[in-house]
């Protein structure tokens, strides 16, 4: 689990794996084509909920930064956790605004759009602003890692895994 590997207390993640109905923030799945998405007021809540045990002192600000900052590109790039933690400090563009990411094949008996190659991505201000912060407060440990955004408390990149 990414939060796991974050370093996140087990009561965070137990509040991210409540049932639909108790935390309101799982996937929707529309009835058209059965495509998971999210509506704003879900990512609201997610981020909500997010900040709480940072708030209670359960979370440092280089965690919950590092978890913002993670959900921040997921939520605005729409990419799979796999390619998020393959971003390197390297592959962001402040000056056009645009993150490289390296495209994963698609998965086994799905419908193959894209087998490998990288997408440029638009990135929002608020996400743009939290990557700066994020950089800059953890600008050794990034380097060390031949700048790998994400990795984890042993200094290695995040395995493909999900929230």
């Amino acid at each position: 689990m990414v939060l796991r590997n974050f370093g996140m207390p087990e009561s965070l993640i137990d509040v991210l794996k409540r049932p639909k109905r108790e935390a309101n923030i799982a996937r929707r799945i529309e009835q058209e084509g059965n495509t998971p998405s999210l509506d704003i007021e879900d990512a609201r809540e997610f981020f909500k909920r997010l900040e709480m045990p940072f708030q209670l002192g359960e979370l440092n600000e280089t965690q919950y930064i590092k978890a913002v900052a993670f959900a921040l590109l997921l939520f605005a790039t729409g990419r799979r956790v796999s390619e998020i933690v393959q971003v390197r400090a390297q592959d962001i563009d402040f000056k056009t605004h645009t993150i490289r990411i390296l495209v994963s094949q698609t998965k086994e008996g799905k419908i193959q759009k894209i087998t490998s190659g990288e997408r440029i991505v638009f990135v929002t201000k608020e996400t743009e602003a939290v990557l700066r912060f994020y950089l800059e407060i953890n600008k050794k440990e990034i380097e060390g890692q031949d700048g790998y955004l994400f990795m984890t408390p042993g200094k290695r990149s995040l395995k493909d895994t999900c929230f």
